[in-house]
C-alpha cells in the first residue's frame, strides 16, 4: 500500500512538471517566428461550412445557409473542438470522447464509460448538454443527457459554453455542452469508417458507419448517416475492510449496442431556408453482474444480476430562416423542434447462500418503463441598426418548452405476485417553459463589442406521484446578461461575460412522496426553489502560426443550493429528511490551455510534433443557512489537466498521438471527513496511416493504463474499481 501511494505521488509530480513544461515552452515560443500550425484546439472557433447570417454570398459559393443549427458559442468564454481537430486526437466512436478532452470540463460516470459531463468540475446537475440547442430526452433524474447516445462520426463540433448571451437558456449554472451535428457540405461526397477490436475483458467490438451527401444544387443538399456500434463497458469493483481484508467483490460485463440514423434536408433560394432533420437513436445495454460477499477471509454469499435496458430517442426538427431583402444580416427564423424518448428496463436478483444454495424468497424481478416528450418552439429575430453613430445588431424572440416525463416501475417478489410500489416507482411530471429574451450587440469601435441583453423565463411545474398526490407551482425569473469582446491586438483577444443563471431541481425530487426506510423518513419536497446565481467568466487568448495560449477565470456565485438534510422531526423514533435549499456558496478558479508547434525550434529530431495541454484548477465554499457550517462543494476536483503530444512525419502519411488525462483527489462530501476518491491517470493513444489520398489505416487504444477509481470511505475502508482497456483497428474511407 505504502508504495502505491508513493508511485502515485510521483506520477502525479511528474505529470505537473509536463505541465508546466508544456505552458513555459509555448511562452518561450513567443518571440519566434511563426510557422504553420494546422489546427488550433484550444479556445478554437469552428469554421461552420454553412453561410451565415450576416455574411453575403459571394460569386460561386454553393454552401448551405446556416440554419436549424441552435445558437452558436462565437465568442462567448468556453472553447470548441471541430471534426478537423478531434479526429487527430486519440477519439473513439462515442462523443464522450471528444468531450473529455475540453478545458475546463471532466467527464464522469464508471471507470471507462465517461458519459456524464461536468463543466468546472461541478455535479452534472449543473451542466445542460445541447445538441444543435436542444435538450435531448433522456433518462437521467439530473436532466443530463448521456454522451455515449450520440457517435462522434454524426458530430460536426463540440461547444463548452460558460457564458451567455440573452438569446441563450438561463438553466444550467456551471455552463453548456452543445453538440453540432454535421452540416451539409457544398460538394456531394461520402465516408465510412470501419473498426474491430477487443477489450481487456474479452469482449469483441467493433463500429461500423457511412455518410454521405451534399448540395445537389444551389437549392436542394441533403445528407443522411448511420453508424452501428458494439462496445464493451465492463468493470470490477473490490471492496476491503480497515484491515485490509477483501469484503465484497463485484464482476460485471455490460456490452452496449448503440445505433444512431441522422437525415438532413435543406431547400434554399435567396431569401429563404427551409430545413428538416430527423433523428433516430437506439441503444441497448445487457448487463450481467456478479457479486460475491465475504467474511474473515470465507465466503458468504452471492448475488447475481442480469439486465436488459433499452433507450430509444426519435424525433427531429423543422426550422425556416428568412433574409430580408436590401439589409444584410436582418432575418428572421424559427425552429420547432419534437423528440420522443423512452427507456426500458428488465432486471432479475436471485441470492445465494454461502453453501451455494438459492435464497428463494429473495428472488426479485423488476420491470422499469420511463417516457419522455420534448416539443419546442423558437422565434429569432435579427436587425442590423445604426444608432447615435454606433452600428448595432438588434436580436429579440422567444421559445415555448413542454416536458411530459412518466416513469412506472414495477416489482415482483419470489412467488411472482406484484410487490407494493415504492413511492417513487410511479410518477408523471410536466413543465412547461416560455422565455423572451431582447439583446444588442454594440460595436463601440473596430475592437469592441458589448451585448446586452435581459431573459426572461417563466417555468409551470405539474407532479403527481402513485399516492395520488399532487403539487404544482410556477417560478419567473429575470435574467440579465453582458458579454464583451475585444481583440486587444491582432494575436490577442478578451472575452468576457457576466450573467444571471438558474439551475431546475432534479426530477425525483419534485415528487410529492413520502418513503420509509430503515434509519429514516425521506419526504419528497415539490417547493424547492430553482438554485440562482451570477456566473462570470473571463477568456483571455493569444492566437499565432505557431501556437495558442488560452488563460480563463471563472466565478459562480450561488444561493439555495439544494441538498438532503436533516428536518429535525422524528416520527415512530425515525428522523424524517428532506431535500431543501440549505445555503449558498461559491466556486473560482482558472482554466489554462496552450498548444505550440515544435517546428519553430528548427530542430530535426522534433519536426513533426505538436503539444496541448489545459490544466484547471477549482476552489469552493458553501455556507449552510441551519448551522453556518463552511465547506467545499461536494465532489468538486480541485485540479485536473489533459496533454496530448502529436507527431506528423515528413511525408505527411503517418501520425501519431498519446492523450494523457489526469484528476487530482476528490473530496465525496466537501468537509474534508476523510471521505474522498484517489487521484486518477489515464492514457490514451491513436496511431494513423495515410494509404491514398482517401483511404487511411488507423488503430486506437483508450485506457491504457488501466486506471482503477480508489474511493476511500471514513472508517478506513476501501472500493476499488477499474474498467477495461479497449484496443481498435481499422479503416476510413472519403470520396
Amino acid at each position: 500500500m505504502a508504495k502505491s501511494i508513493i508511485s502515485r505521488t510521483g506520477t502525479c509530480r511528474r505529470l505537473i512538471a509536463v505541465f508546466a513544461w508544456s505552458a513555459a515552452a509555448t511562452w518561450s515560443a513567443a518571440s519566434q517566428e511563426p510557422t504553420p500550425l494546422e489546427r488550433i484546439v484550444i479556445n478554437g472557433k469552428s469554421d461552420r461550412l454553412c453561410l451565415p447570417v450576416s455574411a453575403p454570398r459571394e460569386q460561386g459559393d454553393a454552401r448551405a445557409r446556416c440554419v436549424g443549427e441552435g445558437v452558436a458559442r462565437e465568442n462567448l468564454p468556453g472553447s470548441t473542438i471541430d471534426r478537423t481537430q478531434y479526429v487527430a486526437m486519440p477519439t473513439g466512436p462515442r462523443v464522450q470522447d471528444v468531450v473529455k478532452r475540453l478545458p475546463g470540463v471532466v467527464t464522469g460516470g464508471a471507470p471507462g464509460e465517461d458519459k456524464d459531463a461536468r463543466v468546472l468540475g461541478l455535479d452534472k446537475e449543473y451542466t445542460r448538454t445541447t445538441v444543435d440547442g436542444i435538450q435531448l430526452p433522456d433518462g437521467g433524474e439530473k436532466r443530463e443527457f448521456n454522451l455515449d447516445r450520440l457517435s462522434t462520426v454524426l458530430v460536426d463540433s463540440v461547444d463548452v459554453i460558460r457564458g451567455r448571451r440573452a438569446e441563450m437558456d438561463g438553466d444550467g449554472i456551471a455552463g453548456r455542452i452543445d453538440i453540432k451535428l454535421r452540416d451539409i457540405p457544398a460538394d456531394i461526397g461520402w465516408e465510412a469508417s470501419s473498426a474491430l477490436g477487443g477489450s481487456s475483458d474479452g469482449h469483441l467490438q467493433h463500429w461500423h458507419s457511412i455518410v454521405g451527401g451534399g448540395m445537389l444544387n444551389g437549392n436542394f443538399g441533403m445528407q443522411g448517416g448511420i453508424v452501428y456500434s458494439d462496445q464493451a463497458v465492463s468493470k470490477t469493483k473490490d471492496k476491503y475492510d480497515r484491515s485490509g481484508n477483501l469484503s465484497e467483490q463485484e464482476r460485471e460485463k455490460k456490452p452496449v449496442r448503440s445505433v444512431d440514423m441522422l437525415l438532413d434536408v435543406l431547400w434554399q433560394n435567396e431569401a429563404n431556408a427551409v430545413r428538416l432533420k430527423p433523428m433516430f437513436l437506439d441503444q441497448v445495454e445487457t448487463k450481467d453482474k456478479t457479486k460475491t460477499k465475504y467474511k474473515d477471509g470465507a465466503l458468504n454469499g452471492t448475488e447475481t444480476e442480469h439486465e436488459e435496458k433499452r433507450k430509444q430517442t426519435i424525433g427531429g426538427t423543422l426550422s425556416w430562416r428568412h433574409d430580408f431583402e436590401g439589409l444584410s444580416g436582418a432575418s428572421l427564423e424559427t425552429r420547432a423542434a419534437y423528440y420522443s424518448g423512452t427507456e426500458d428496463n428488465k432486471k432479475t436478483k436471485r441470492v445465494y447462500k454461502k453453501d451455494g444454495s438459492e435464497d428463494a424468497a429473495k428472488r426479485e424481478t423488476e420491470y422499469e418503463d420511463k417516457s419522455d416528450t420534448i416539443l419546442q418552439g423558437k422565434a429569432t429575430m435579427a436587425l442590423p441598426l445604426e444608432l447615435f453613430d454606433k452600428d448595432h445588431e438588434l436580436k429579440f424572440g422567444g421559445l415555448a418548452r413542454y416536458k411530459d416525463r412518466r416513469k412506472d416501475k414495477q416489482k415482483y417478489a419470489a412467488d411472482g405476485d406484484l410487490a407494493d410500489p415504492g413511492v417513487k416507482d410511479t410518477y408523471t411530471i410536466e413543465e412547461t417553459v416560455v422565455a423572451g429574451f431582447v439583446q444588442d450587440r454594440i460595436r463601440l469601435g473596430e475592437r469592441l463589442s458589448i451585448i446586452p441583453g435581459l431573459r426572461v423565463e417563466a417555468a409551470w411545474l405539474d407532479a403527481s406521484a402513485l399516492s395520488n398526490q399532487a403539487s404544482e407551482g410556477v417560478t419567473v425569473d429575470f435574467l440579465p446578461s453582458l458579454p464583451v469582446e475585444l481583440e486587444l491586438t491582432d494575436r490577442w483577444s478578451l472575452h468576457a461575460s457576466a450573467a444571471r443563471v438558474v439551475n431546475r431541481p432534479k426530477f425525483d425530487l419534485l415528487i410529492p412522496y413520502e418513503e420509509e426506510k430503515d434509519d429514516r423518513y425521506v419526504i419528497g419536497n415539490p417547493d424547492l426553489d430553482p438554485e440562482k446565481g451570477w456566473a462570470f467568466d473571463a477568456d483571455l487568448a493569444y492566437h499565432a502560426g505557431y501556437m495558442s495560449l488560452g488563460f480563463g477565470f471563472f466565478h459562480r456565485q450561488i444561493s439555495g443550493i439544494i441538498e438532503e438534510v436533516d428536518t429535525g422531526v422524528v416520527r415512530d423514533g425515525k428522523t424524517v429528511y428532506t431535500n431543501q435549499n440549505v445555503g449558498d456558496g461559491w466556486t473560482n478558479g482558472a482554466i489554462l490551455s496552450q498548444r505550440v508547434s515544435l517546428d519553430f525550434l528548427d530542430m530535426p529530431i522534433i519536426d513533426g510534433f505538436a503539444v496541448s495541454s489545459s490544466q484547471t484548477f477549482a476552489h469552493s465554499r458553501l455556507r449552510e443557512y441551519a448551522t453556518g457550517e463552511v465547506r467545499a462543494f461536494k465532489e468538486q476536483p480541485t485540479f485536473w489537466g489533459d496533454l496530448t503530444v502529436e507527431w506528423t512525419d515528413p511525408s505527411r502519411r503517418f501520425y501519431a498521438a498519446t492523450a494523457l488525462s489526469y484528476t487530482g483527489k476528490v473530496a465525496k462530501s466537501g468537509d474534508g471527513d476523510g471521505e474522498y476518491r484517489e487521484a486518477e491517470l489515464s492514457l490514451d493513444a491513436q496511431l494513423r496511416y495515410r494509404l491514398t489520398d482517401t483511404v487511411e489505416l488507423f488503430a486506437l487504444g483508450e485506457n491504457l493504463t488501466g486506471t482503477e477509481r480508489v474511493k476511500v470511505k471514513a472508517d478506513g475502508t476501501r472500493e476499488v474499481e477499474k474498467g477495461p482497456t479497449t484496443f481498435f483497428a481499422g479503416l476510413k474511407a472519403r470520396y
